[in-house]
């Protein structure tokens, strides 16, 4: 009897040691395929992508025309945001940075 909860015993550990082993293998596959099929998205779709890491964003320099669609990322703890101004013909930031 007691050989025979040993055996069960061994086996039930080998069968969780294999399927560990399994889903690691999966799960790294399965994100590498994701991340590039994210990437081509973004490149489809004219994401453009804005990240905060701690109090900077960064992004492109330079955005093309027409239809972008802008995906944020915070990585930072803090509450993060970012707005988008279209400044009257003959304005600009110099105009503003002037005003505040």
């Amino acid at each position: 009897m007691k050989t025979l909860c040993k055996e069960i015993l061994a086996l039930t550990i080998i069968c969780y040691v294999f399927l560990i082993f399994q889903s690691c293998k999966k799960d790294k596959k399965q994100t590498h395929s994701t991340t590039q099929t994210k990437k081509e998205v973004l490149k489809k779709k004219q994401v453009i992508e804005i990240v905060t890491e701690s109090m900077d964003f960064q992004m492109s320099d330079t955005i093309a025309s027409g239809w972008n669609t802008f995906r944020y990322i915070n990585k930072s703890p803090q509450t993060h945001f970012f707005l988008i101004d279209k400044y009257p013909e003959g304005k600009n930031l110099e105009n503003w940075m002037n005003w505040a």
